[in-house]
C-alpha cells in the first residue's frame, strides 16, 4: 500500500476520534482516487448535451492522482485493531424500550436482478422478502405517513431504463412503472404533507418532477423548472427535501457548479450556490433540518486542487443558502470522498453525514452540531462496500441507523447511541445486492 499522508488513527467507539498530522496537506478521511465517475448514480456519461444551460462541459474525473488511506486508519487510540463485532459495543437491535417500542425502519435494497425489502418493528429485522425485477441505481425510500415510499430506477436498455415505485403501508406493493416515466440514476423523493414527490434525471439528461397522492402517480413530467424558465439538466440525478411546503432539489452542474431549484406550486428557476465547486458526475446530498435556525443542509464532492476531491456543505436559513464550507476543517485535516455521500437530520439542528472509502472501502461517518461543527470522521466497521452507506434518523433509543452493502453483496445495518455504534447486523435474505437505502419513522 503507498502512503500519502502520515499514520491517521480512528477511535470508532467515540463521538470523537483522536488524528495524528503533519504536513501541511493532511486529510482526514478516505482516499479519492480517480474512479470519480464511478459512485452510486450508475448512469451513462450524459455527454456536453448534458450541461446545465448556464454551463461549459468539464472533466469530473480527469488526472486525478489515487491517493491510499493508511490501513492503520482502523486502529484505536491504543493501537490495536478495532473490531466491529467486539463485545464492547452495543447490540444494534436492542433498545431501552425493546418490543414496547413502536416505531419503525424500513430497508430497501436492489441488484440488477431483484429487490430486498425489510422492515424494523418492536425490536428486530425481519428477513428480507425478495423480489424479482431489480434496479440500474440505488433506490430512494422515505418515510410517508406512517409507512414509506420509495422509487428507482429499473433495468433494460439504455435510454429506456423506467421509473418505478413501491411502498409500505403493512406489507410492501408490488414494483410498478410510475407512468411512462424513463430515468437514470438515483432518483430523489421528498414528502410535503402527505403527498410525495419525486426528483429524477430524465433518459434525456433533463430533470423532472412528479408527485404520489390517495396510493397514485400522476405522469411525473412535470419539467424542473417550468419549460419557460429553461428545464435543468445536467451530468448527474439531482437530490431534493421539503421545507414546510417548498421542494428544494438540488444538483451538480456540468460546468462544475451546484444548482438548487424550489417549487411551491410551480417551479423557480435555478440558482447557482455562490462559491461552489463539485464534482459534476457525483449527486449532491440534501436533507430537511430538525430544529435549528437552518432549515437545510446540502453536501457535496468539492472538486479541489491536485486532485484533493473535499467533501463541503452548506446550510439554508430563511431561504439564503451560506458559502460552502469543508467539513471537519481542523487545522490542516479536512475530510474526503469520491462518492455521493448520504445525509440524515438530528435533534436540535444536528446532522449526520455518511460515506464510502476509497482505500479501504470502508463505511465514514460524521456528525455536525449547530454550536460545535463536525466531528471528526469515524470508519464504523471494517467492512468494505460494495457502493455507498445510506443512513436515517435513529429509533427506539438510537439516535440514527446506517446501511450498506458489503462486497459479496450481504446487507448490513448498524446503530448508534450516545456517540457509541453498535454491532452490524446482517440482514437475512438479503444477498447478492448491490445498493441499500433506509428510512425511519419515529
Amino acid at each position: 500500500m503507498r502512503f500519502r499522508h502520515s499514520t491517521v488513527s480512528f477511535a470508532v467507539a467515540g463521538a470523537l476520534a483522536a488524528c495524528a498530522t503533519s504536513g501541511t496537506d493532511n486529510l482526514h478521511g478516505p482516499a479519492f482516487g480517480s474512479e470519480a465517475g464511478t459512485g452510486q448514480e450508475g448512469g451513462a456519461d450524459a455527454g456536453a448535451d448534458a450541461a446545465h444551460e448556464t454551463g461549459t462541459a468539464t472533466d469530473a474525473g480527469g488526472d486525478v492522482a489515487a491517493v491510499d488511506a493508511p490501513e492503520e486508519s482502523m486502529a484505536s487510540e491504543t493501537g490495536a485493531p478495532v473490531d466491529a463485532a467486539s463485545e464492547t459495543t452495543a447490540d444494534t437491535g436492542a433498545t431501552e424500550t425493546g418490543s414496547t417500542c413502536t416505531s419503525s425502519m424500513a430497508i430497501l435494497a436492489a441488484s440488477a436482478s431483484s429487490l430486498a425489502e425489510a422492515v424494523y418493528g418492536h425490536g428486530q429485522w425481519s428477513t428480507a422478502s425478495l423480489v424479482s425485477g431489480g434496479a440500474s441505481a440505488a433506490p430512494t425510500l422515505i418515510p410517508l405517513g406512517s409507512g414509506y415510499l420509495a422509487s428507482f430506477v429499473g433495468t433494460g436498455s439504455v435510454n429506456d431504463l423506467p421509473l418505478k415505485w413501491t411502498a409500505y403501508t403493512g406489507s410492501w406493493t408490488a414494483p410498478t412503472t410510475i407512468g411512462a416515466a424513463l430515468g437514470q440514476g438515483t432518483p430523489a423523493l421528498a414528502a410535503i404533507g402527505t403527498t410525495g414527490h419525486v426528483v429524477y434525471w430524465g433518459s434525456d439528461s433533463k430533470f423532472y418532477h412528479g408527485t404520489y397522492s390517495g396510493s397514485a402517480w400522476d405522469a411525473a413530467s412535470d419539467p424542473v423548472p417550468a419549460s419557460g424558465a429553461g428545464q435543468s439538466f445536467g451530468p448527474s440525478a439531482p437530490a431534493a427535501a421539503a421545507t414546510g411546503t417548498t421542494l428544494v432539489a438540488v444538483q451538480s452542474g456540468q460546468d462544475g457548479v451546484v444548482y438548487d431549484m424550489a417549487w411551491s406550486g410551480s417551479w423557480q428557476a435555478a440558482t447557482a450556490l455562490t462559491g461552489s465547486s463539485v464534482v459534476s458526475s457525483l449527486s449532491p446530498a440534501i436533507t430537511a433540518m430538525n430544529g435549528g435556525t437552518a432549515e437545510l443542509m446540502q453536501v457535496f464532492v468539492h472538486a479541489g486542487d491536485a486532485g484533493s476531491y473535499y467533501l463541503q456543505y452548506a446550510t439554508r436559513t430563511s431561504g439564503t443558502w451560506s458559502a460552502p464550507a469543508n467539513v471537519y476543517d481542523q487545522g490542516t485535516t479536512i475530510a474526503y470522498a469520491g462518492t455521493t455521500p448520504a445525509i440524515a437530520a438530528l435533534p436540535n439542528g444536528g446532522a449526520i453525514l455518511a460515506w464510502q472509502g476509497s482505500s479501504p472501502a470502508y463505511p465514514y461517518v460524521s456528525t455536525y452540531s449547530a454550536a460545535s461543527g463536525w466531528t471528526a470522521p469515524v470508519a464504523v466497521s471494517s467492512d468494505t462496500l460494495l457502493s455507498p452507506p445510506a443512513v436515517a434518523p435513529g429509533v427506539c433509543g438510537s439516535d440514527a441507523v446506517l446501511t450498506y452493502v458489503k462486497t459479496g453483496g450481504a446487507v448490513e445495518v448498524v446503530t448508534t447511541s450516545g456517540g457509541t455504534w453498535g454491532t452490524p447486523e446482517a440482514i437475512a435474505g438479503a444477498t447478492g445486492m448491490q445498493w441499500v437505502a433506509v428510512a425511519a419513522v419515529p
